[in-house]
């Protein structure tokens, strides 16, 4: 069981095979959902902690009980010490941002996956005969139409991001136009994922679908598998993946579909949030923001999880 969880760690953090695990850590890897996961956590965590007062108290006091031990213990007023809660903002400010730029890298071409999903379902001759289903499929398609463009505009402004002297290719307007631009392209495609979401959990309830549709969910891990892979509707950065696998002796196909669907509404919705917030579409303060952001990274990051540990028990 510890052989097993830890080859499934090692395949989460690297979408590396199990063949060896020195091979694994050291393999150069184009997808690392699970990092990305983890990133995206901990910029989201930065982000609540620099919102409310007292997690940033506390973690101003922390980081002086660390690095300078001295003005805690001789009860120094803090104005006075060399980490103060104005430079203490900044770093949790810049760090956060240097977060979020690692971790649009992972996803700089995942437009290119999000067309051709609804390339191959449009030119696919096989369509669903319950009417609810085929609703639903154009729907399904619809949001990775949006979601693609999401990660496409995205990716257009990630060289001006990287704010290299005389590299910009945009300009300081056009980047901010591109990314609001992007933005509403993210919320349309949450806002139909989840139209899409709950009519599947209704049609799935009613028994009207057969279990295992649901496509995978928010914003950048795909849902893989061994014939296809699927970019979510960050359900794109994010949100991401219903997760999939058998289910246990004591739960019906029904339910655990209904499962998944749930866990991945509740990503989805707290993804709109992000691009709610930026838009003033939601009025949502940066620390509610963060919240709302730290439960959609654990829900995808359960999905990775799952997906990986199926992936080692097949490998064995």
């Amino acid at each position: 069981m510890r052989s097993q969880t830890w080859s499934q760690l090692v395949r989460f953090c690297t979408d590396a095979s199990t063949s060896g695990l020195v091979t694994d850590c050291l393999r150069v890897i184009i997808e690392a959902d699970g990092i990305e996961r983890l990133l995206r956590l901990m910029q989201a965590v930065l982000q609540t902690i620099s919102s409310f007062r007292y997690p940033f108290l506390a973690t101003l006091h922390l980081v002086l009980l660390v690095f300078q031990p001295t003005c805690i213990s001789q009860n120094a007023n803090i104005q006075n010490c060399n980490i103060d809660a104005a430079s203490l903002y900044l770093v949790l400010f810049g760090l956060r941002d240097r977060l979020n730029l690692a971790r649009r890298f992972f996803r700089l071409f995942r437009f290119l996956d999000a067309f051709s999903t609804v390339y191959v379902d449009l030119g696919s001759a096989k369509r669903p005969e319950n009417a609810l289903l085929r609703f639903v499929s154009y729907i399904d398609l619809l949001a990775r139409t949006f979601n693609g463009m999401y990660l496409l505009t995205e990716a257009l402004t990630l060289i001006d991001a990287l704010q290299v002297d005389g590299l910009a290719l945009l300009g300081k307007a056009k980047e901010r136009v591109l990314k609001i631009e992007a933005m509403r392209f993210w919320f349309v495609a949450l806002v139909s994922g989840i139209c899409a979401t709950l009519l599947r959990l209704y049609g799935t309830l009613r028994q009207d679908f057969p279990a295992g549709n649901a496509p995978s969910s928010t914003e950048m891990a795909p849902q893989k598998s061994p014939n296809t892979t699927r970019e979510s509707v960050e359900l794109s950065d994010g949100s991401r993946n219903a997760s999939g696998g058998p289910p246990s002796g004591k739960q019906g196909p029904r339910s655990f579909e209904a499962g998944k669907l749930l866990r991945r509404l509740a990503a989805l919705i707290f993804d709109v949030f992000i691009p709610g917030s930026v838009l003033g579409l939601v009025p949502a303060k940066s620390g509610i923001v963060g919240l709302a952001m730290i439960c959609s990274s654990i829900l995808t990051a359960l999905d990775v999880w799952d997906r990986c540990g199926r992936e080692v028990k097949a490998a064995r």
